[in-house]
């Protein structure tokens, strides 16, 4: 959040769901984007959702999506996701990039990208949990994609290595995907 002087959070995996647990806040100016931790984290139209899902293999994302349908309990961004076409596009999108992208699609005038973080680095660990960047449409501009996703990407990857001392401390060891 210093860094990018956004918005951040950290989303862990519960099941076949995504929960946000951790935020915060970088803004320095007076437009921040900060949204209520408990807001539903719609996988089909969030950074991290997306993420998480591209992670998955293909069948299994778009089934969890289609079980609970391309709708929210709360008001979309304009350029949400509302098909399965739509979401497989983002999710090869997501695969190559390395990153997720939701541009005007959680809420209107938000852009967040997001990258999943692993339980260990180990080659076979499962996916932990997601962590994003996000902010006003003015300000996250394409220009700054390359930067962000890298500093989001160093950071999952000091998550992955300090992710295991938890799951040490329970005796699980879950695998990767």
């Amino acid at each position: 959040a210093g860094r990018s002087r956004e918005y951040c959070r950290l989303a862990i995996v519960e099941g076949e769901d995504l929960v946000w647990v951790a935020r915060a806040q970088g803004a320095i100016s007076g437009l921040r984007y900060d949204p209520d931790m408990g807001q539903e984290l719609v996988l089909h139209a969030t950074a991290n959702g997306k993420a998480w899902l591209s992670t998955l293999p293909e069948e299994e994302a778009l089934q969890i999506v289609c079980a609970r349908g391309f709708k929210a309990a709360r008001p979309l961004g304009p350029r949400a996701i509302s098909n399965v076409d739509e979401l497989r596009q983002h999710l090869n999108q997501t695969r190559k990039r390395g990153y997720a992208t939701a541009i005007d699609e959680g809420e209107a005038g938000t852009v967040a990208l997001a990258v999943p973080f692993y339980s260990s680095q180990e080659e076979d660990a499962t996916v932990a949990g997601t962590i994003s960047v996000a902010g006003p449409i003015q300000r996250l501009v394409p220009e700054r994609f390359e930067a962000l996703s890298e500093d989001l990407l160093r950071a999952a990857s000091e998550l992955s290595e300090i992710w295991p001392l938890r799951i040490r401390q329970r005796g699980a060891r879950p695998r990767r995907r």
